[in-house]
């Protein structure tokens, strides 16, 4: 045998043809659209008010103070839905968002400080209204 080191050379690569190159530049065009869709998507209103729901029910067992609760759930419903009174927001069953109105009003109004249960089921009503879609501003 021979002492001689051996050497392993690789034949050169293909060279990159003109379709590979466009699919590339198609993909990195649809993802970067797909990507803005979502980042708009992500930023509408009624996303970040779902998300600060979320911020503020895992907040609920920390808070010392419940009574600011109902005011930060109310502002959250107003930036939902991009309204300045809650009052002037029409919904398909209006019964049933007037009924809302009163138990958040009540909340916030009391001389009492609302229980933790009662909040739960505010922020509840407050997600599901927030995923209804509102027939017209009043």
């Amino acid at each position: 045998m021979n002492n001689q080191a051996w050497i392993d050379i690789l034949p050169p690569s293909p060279p990159v043809d003109k379709v590979s190159w466009w699919a590339w530049l198609v993909f990195a065009v649809i993802f970067i659209a797909l990507s803005i869709v979502i980042y708009l998507w992500h930023k509408t209103p009624k996303q970040t008010a779902l998300r600060k729901l979320n911020s503020i029910r895992r907040s609920l067992n920390e808070d010392k103070d419940l009574k600011q609760i109902p005011f930060q759930v109310s502002h959250t419903l107003k930036t939902g839905f991009k309204v300045n009174h809650i009052g002037s927001i029409k919904v398909d069953n209006q019964e049933q968002w007037l009924n809302y109105q009163k138990k958040l009003t009540r909340l916030c109004f009391s001389k009492s400080s609302p229980t933790v249960d009662s909040l739960e089921i505010l922020l509840s009503d407050t997600k599901y209204w927030l995923k209804t879609r509102i027939s017209r501003h009043g």
